[in-house]
């Protein structure tokens, strides 16, 4: 059973294992995004590859910026605070 009350453990806020989280996020999305193409998204629009491609990396770009930012809050912020798990899943 699971303890909400709880500190998050402490690799969830190690800069290395952010970076990796990050990058790895951002890379599979746009891989499965550009395979997949979901909805038949590029048919919507009658976009060529490179188009929907550059699309979708902007698209995913501005979503990575938003992980990006909240995960340097939540580093600074667990230096000053401890976060439980509970804490964690809502935010």
């Amino acid at each position: 059973m699971l303890d909400f009350q709880k500190p998050i453990p402490s690799y969830l806020n190690e800069k290395q294992n952010i970076t990796r989280l990050i990058l790895f996020t951002s890379l599979f999305a746009l891989v499965f995004i550009n395979i997949y193409s979901p909805f038949g998204v590029d048919r919507w629009f009658n976009l060529t590859r490179l188009e929907f491609f550059t699309y979708s990396s902007l698209t995913i770009l501005i979503g990575v910026l938003v992980v990006v930012l909240s995960r340097i809050l939540m580093y600074h912020f667990c230096k000053r605070h401890t976060i439980n798990i509970w804490q964690y899943l809502v935010g």
